[in-house]
């Protein structure tokens, strides 16, 4: 109540900046002393309206947010005692019901319709949502949001910060809540010791990155960490908080050899979590205070964000950028990435970054036999139009767990064509469906493999592009930071 009033009495309107910064406090205090459980088991809650349901563990934790338990003392008015004769229930009882109802929708969905609409993944996030949607309401519900609006222009607002038109006043404080980094950082459970490595193999290879792509070798990592690389891929996220300080006490240890560094080699630099989190960019602001050179690989227009660090580096020879295109066809993409940038988002990326004189080429992957392997050229061509200097390509790979997870996907999205696509993957892997042979694991061998290669060669030459220009970026304006409480150095 306390927050609401400082929100809506005096002062100027309020600006999106503003509104955020007001939301952090809000939610910091929320949260203060707050200490998430780390539930493994189902739960069924009884809701006086639907009856008995049950809730995935991410979901009960989701349940026990403060921020989730306040909405039990706001009450719904107006209409909905006619609609619910029992009273006025609260907005958590109203949430528990949205839930439940978002659940039902979707199996029916999934009964009635084409099974590729939706998967489990799908499923449990439009269920998280509904279990969000309502943490926005102030303290007198919608009453609230006709007196925020004499002080916040929520239509200016819509357009800052990106915004549909149709987002009520509730949803985009809710949606403002959960971008904050006071919520961010409290809901990650801390790892237990474990060894982890930085590999780097300096061979030219170029290593496909994913956010839900299935040719990376992030989801491995997670199965390293003892988390399913399926389900748990898509809904535990791993950040490195300090990322930044640590590197920067690596720059300026006295041994450090300067090489450049890349950044989206295990997993895409550009989780939509970077938006609120950072990690990237101060990655970026320390490598560009220190004048070293970088090489970023994403799927995502994100990296626009951070175009004005990027231009800098590459004024000086220090940085370089691939934007990974899998296929140019939408539906197609809604399946394979369906949380990915679009096709002609990354073709408008690599326009942009091409504009402002970033180097900037684009990685053909991965390349799908029999499903995106026709669309090679085309996707060369869109990205010379964009203005790419070179470009690369990687055969779709299939290490460990993932080769399960592809040929289910498969299975449910391609049938008729899905004993073809592995036939062919394991003619380009001496019959096996992976390779993990350096040299030979990104482009595969056999008949098939050197006509894509002959292929990539001759539209590459027709299109003008060098999959050597990318060039070696500068190594010699590399200035190390001073390590703390170091003495100042001479400049001799």
């Amino acid at each position: 109540v306390i927050t609401y009033h400082r929100l809506t009495v005096g002062g100027p309107a309020l600006t999106g900046a503003q509104l955020q910064a007001a939301l952090e406090h809000v939610v910091e205090s929320a949260l203060e002393g707050y200490v998430p459980r780390a539930y493994r088991d189902r739960k069924v809650i009884h809701d006086a309206v639907h009856g008995s349901n049950m809730y995935e563990p991410v979901e009960v934790a989701t349940i026990d947010l403060p921020l989730v338990q306040r909405l039990r003392r706001i009450r719904q008015l107006g209409m909905v005692l006619q609609v619910y004769p029992a009273g006025a229930h609260s907005r958590f009882d109203h949430s528990l019901g949205v839930c439940t109802l978002v659940g039902k929708l979707v199996d029916a969905l999934l009964l009635r319709q084409d099974k590729s609409l939706f998967n489990e993944v799908d499923r449990l996030e439009l269920r998280l949502a509904a279990l969000l949607h309502d943490i926005g309401h102030m303290p007198f519900s919608h009453i609230s949001e006709e007196v925020l609006r004499a002080r916040v222009d929520f239509v200016q607002i819509r357009k800052d910060l990106g915004f549909e038109r149709s987002a009520k006043e509730h949803e985009i404080l809710g949606a403002l809540m959960i971008r904050t980094k006071a919520f961010a950082t409290r809901f990650i459970e801390p790892l237990k010791t474990m060894r982890l490595y930085d590999i780097t193999t300096e061979t030219g290879d170029f290593i496909a990155n994913g956010v839900v792509s299935h040719n990376c070798f992030a989801r491995p990592s997670h199965a390293y960490m003892g988390l399913s690389p399926g389900l748990d891929f898509e809904t535990r996220l791993f950040y490195k908080a300090d990322a930044a300080k640590l590197l920067e006490a690596e720059l300026a240890r006295p041994d450090y050899v300067c090489k450049p560094i890349m950044l989206g080699a295990n997993t895409d630099p550009y989780q939509p979590v970077e938006r609120r989190m950072q990690v990237t960019r101060s990655i970026l602001e320390v490598l560009a205070r220190t004048r070293h050179p970088v090489t970023v690989v994403t799927k995502s227009a994100l990296v626009l964000r951070d175009l004005d660090l990027l231009s800098g580096l590459a004024r000086q020879g220090l940085a370089s950028v691939a934007v990974s295109v899998t296929t140019l066809d939408a539906e197609l993409k809604r399946r394979l990435e369906p949380r990915a940038a679009s096709p002609q988002a990354r073709l408008r990326t690599l326009a942009a970054l091409s504009a402002a004189g970033v180097p900037s080429g684009v990685l053909v992957a991965p390349v799908i036999p029999a499903l995106t392997d026709h669309e090679l050229e085309a996707i060369l061509a869109a990205a010379a139009a964009a203005g790419v200097r070179w470009a690369g390509y990687v055969l779709l790979r299939l290490p460990y767990e993932i080769k399960d997870l592809f040929s289910e996907w498969l299975a449910q999205h391609y049938p008729e064509r899905a004993q073809h696509v592995m036939s062919l993957i394991r003619a380009m892997r001496a019959g096996r469906a992976n390779d993990a042979n350096f040299g030979s694991r990104m482009r595969g061998t056999g008949p098939y493999a050197l006509l894509l290669r002959n292929r990539f060669r001759l539209a590459c030459g027709r299109l003008h592009l060098d999959p050597a220009a990318r060039g070696a970026l500068n190594t010699t304006l590399f200035c190390p930071p001073a390590p703390a409480g170091a003495q100042l150095r001479l400049g001799l």
